[in-house]
């Protein structure tokens, strides 16, 4: 059972220096019956209902009797580990507040450690939900993955994986962003995750491959047949599997588009289009992922 952070355990600037209010709304003014010191001294203003509720080992901290605790404004103060960032992002998910915390990766891992620590089932859910929303998670999916599988969130690591196929292999493996988070997986994971990249590619060579030799004359088919030599190309020159980076409309020649125009309404066009997409991504949903005994994808 995790037990309060002394002030003695602290490092000797934290413990030493003049606790300040946290702002609003744990200052305080805030209704309160107990204190959160955080490791830079600063002091939270809560209740212990709400924290008793969201976490056992708060309740259980709170239900020792601890008469040689520090007091202010007659409150007990309760010493932690955590940063006051940290803390009063923590909070924030706590209380029934429609500010949320920063959305970067950073910040969400340390509330997910603090959250795990706490045992807050209720804050590691909801931390799941701004995860999958988060900015990170198509900008640095290797990242998000490798954070994900820290804390074993399956979900989070599919959507991370797939959206890992949208950005190219070499700004994939050299971004600094990403590097900060690898040691959360190991090397043959992370060659698993590659060679599930490539596997992906694979799958989609041969579909475009079959789209360009199919000889039907349906609206679909027929755009197909005209896609897919660009598809393939496409497929080569960025190494990105995913259908918003393959059928982006800047990257679709010139001649491509007056022949699909040529024989089609711009609705038909579209709606063709609309299918293919639908096409890519549901072949990627059936190329199976399992990465260190966990099945992110289980495919067909």
């Amino acid at each position: 059972m995790n037990t309060p952070l002394n002030s003695s355990d602290r490092e000797p600037s934290a413990a030493n220096a003049i606790p300040s209010d946290a702002e609003k709304p744990f200052d305080a003014s805030a209704k309160a019956d107990v204190i959160l010191r955080s490791s830079d001294s600063v002091d939270f203003f809560v209740l212990q209902a709400i924290l008793s509720l969201t976490s056992p080992v708060f309740d259980h901290m709170f239900s020792i009797t601890q008469e040689s605790n520090e007091t202010k404004n007659g409150l007990p103060v309760i010493d932690l580990a955590e940063d006051s960032t940290t803390l009063y992002n923590l909070l924030l998910l706590l209380y029934p507040y429609a500010k949320k915390p920063a959305d970067t990766l950073e910040v969400y891992l340390r509330l997910a450690e603090a959250a795990k620590k706490y045992a807050m089932d209720e804050v590691l859910q909801k931390l799941k939900g701004l995860i999958m929303s988060c900015g990170t998670m198509v900008e640095e999916p290797v990242a998000t993955f490798a954070v994900a599988m820290h804390f074993g969130w399956v979900e989070v690591m599919r959507e991370a994986a797939l959206n890992s196929l949208a950005i190219p292999l070499r700004d994939l493996v050299s971004g600094d962003g990403q590097s900060k988070y690898l040691h959360f997986i190991g090397a043959v994971d992370h060659r698993d995750l590659l060679s599930w990249r490539f596997a992906c590619q694979d799958v989609l060579d041969k579909m475009f491959a079959s789209w360009t030799a199919d000889e039907r004359n349906s609206v679909l088919c027929y755009t197909r047949r005209m896609f897919g030599p660009h598809l393939l190309k496409r497929l080569k020159e960025t190494g990105c599997a995913r259908s918003t980076v393959l059928m982006d409309d800047h990257s679709v020649p010139i001649e491509t588009t007056k022949l699909v125009f040529g024989m089609l309404t711009l609705e038909k066009y579209n709606n063709a289009r609309g299918v293919m997409k639908k096409d890519i991504e549901n072949a990627l949903s059936k190329v199976p992922l399992k990465i260190n005994g966990i099945v992110v994808q289980a495919g067909d």
